[in-house]
């Protein structure tokens, strides 16, 4: 036999999850984090930490702005004389 409607336990109120808002990163605050922390999202000296966030809040960033993390740090390639 089915129970009433009325007999039916509620169910479980869960608590409203409280979303932080952060505020937008331009990409060159982003790339200069990079350098700074050698190309490291993560860890204690990684950009995330330098720049106050968890590391998955700047990666979405980092996917946000299509900001590379080892093309920031890349190095550079120069010619000592002209071709």
């Amino acid at each position: 036999m089915i129970p009433a409607a009325t007999e039916i336990a509620p169910a479980a109120v869960r608590p409203k999850r409280v979303r932080t808002v952060v505020p937008p990163l331009t990409r060159e605050q982003i790339e200069h984090a990079l350098r700074e922390s050698g190309g490291r999202v993560g860890g204690v000296g990684g950009a995330a930490a330098r720049l106050g966030l968890k590391r998955t809040t700047l990666i979405a960033q980092m996917k946000r702005l299509r900001v590379n993390s080892a093309a920031v740090t890349a190095p550079t390639m120069t010619l000592s004389k002209p071709l």
